[in-house]
C-alpha cells in the first residue's frame, strides 16, 4: 500500500486551521496550523530568505506588522479557500 494510501485510510480528516506569518530579519517566516481529529495537532513553517520588503508591500504583508494587527492579504485568502475545499473534499470521500 501506497504512504498516501494508507494516512488516507488512518486519517480520513485533515483540517487546515489557520495561518500567521512574522518579518524576521529579512526572512518571511509562514506558520500553518493543521489538525487531525481527535487529538493530533501540528505546525508547519515556510521560511522564505532574503525577503525584499518593498515586494511584501505589493502582496499586501506590511513588513513591519503581524498578520493578526493587519488580517490577512487577499492572496493568503485564496490559499484559505483552495485548502477548506481540499479538506471538505477529503471529508466527502470518508462518506
Amino acid at each position: 500500500m501506497k504512504k498516501l494510501e494508507f494516512f488516507r485510510k488512518k486519517y480520513p480528516v485533515f483540517i487546515y486551521q489557520d495561518y500567521s506569518y512574522k518579518i524576521s530579519n529579512n526572512n518571511l517566516e509562514i506558520f500553518f496550523d493543521f489538525a487531525v481529529p481527535p487529538d493530533i495537532s501540528f505546525q508547519h513553517k515556510i521560511v522564505i530568505e532574503n525577503t525584499d520588503k518593498k515586494r511584501l508591500n505589493k502582496v499586501g504583508l506590511p513588513a513591519e506588522a503581524s498578520a493578526k494587527e493587519v488580517g490577512p492579504s487577499p492572496s493568503f485568502f485564496l490559499g484559505k479557500m483552495s485548502d477548506k475545499m481540499r479538506t471538505y473534499e477529503a471529508a466527502r470521500f470518508k462518506e
